[in-house]
């Protein structure tokens, strides 16, 4: 009891990060928008179809996701959902021509999609029968709300610095909460629980 007690927590705590790092490499582009146009980049309408692109396909993949991420580890889903979050994300701080960062936006939006279903069911299968299930999944949904502070303190003293820093910061703190994922047990997340309710 005492061992999976512990390896409970941490998978809880290690989704909880990974979710809400997230944020930060999404709420970034809300802070960049402005330097995107004083740097003479972007425009404001090139600035709004990134935004709608991110949605468009962010909607999408959660309907695509839903279905193929119940058939599919979650240790492994969550691993390769955050790896291309970062990727994405550090490919827009190289700052290449508008069409490639719209297009890398559009992909890190598809990247998000995949990532709170493998999330939920690895902290459900984590505390299955435990008294505990429900505050857990209490838990990562905080994860929402502490990405999005972080995001909003950590891009308003990067823009300090410049564009480039605002999407590798995030890119890299992504990449490391991936990397942190891989601690996961071996076994987490293989057995497939069906959505809650």
């Amino acid at each position: 009891m005492g061992k999976q007690s512990i390896s409970s927590r941490r998978i809880l705590l290690l989704c909880t990060t990974a979710y809400a790092s997230i944020y930060i490499a999404r709420l970034n582009l809300s802070v960049a928008s402005p330097l995107f146009e004083e740097s003479g980049m972007m425009t404001t309408v090139q600035i709004g179809l990134m935004g709608s692109v991110f949605f468009v396909v962010y909607a999408a993949g959660r309907l695509l996701n839903g279905v193929v991420g119940d058939a599919l580890p979650a240790k492994k889903l969550l691993i390769v959902g955050l790896a291309a979050v970062a990727v994405s994300n550090l490919a827009i701080g190289l700052l290449p021509p508008v069409v490639a960062i719209i297009s890398l936006w559009g992909f890190n939006g598809l990247a998000q999609s995949m990532l709170w279903g493998p999330a939920l069911r690895l902290v459900g299968h984590a505390y299955e029968g435990s008294p505990f299930r429900q505050t857990a999944a209490v838990i990562l949904s905080s994860s929402i709300g502490i990405g999005s502070l972080l995001a909003i303190a950590l891009s308003s003293a990067l823009s300090t610095i410049g564009l480039r820093v605002l999407f590798i910061v995030p890119g890299l703190m992504v990449l490391a909460a991936a990397l942190l994922m891989t601690g996961l047990p071996a076994a987490a997340g293989e057995a497939v629980s069906p959505h809650p309710g």
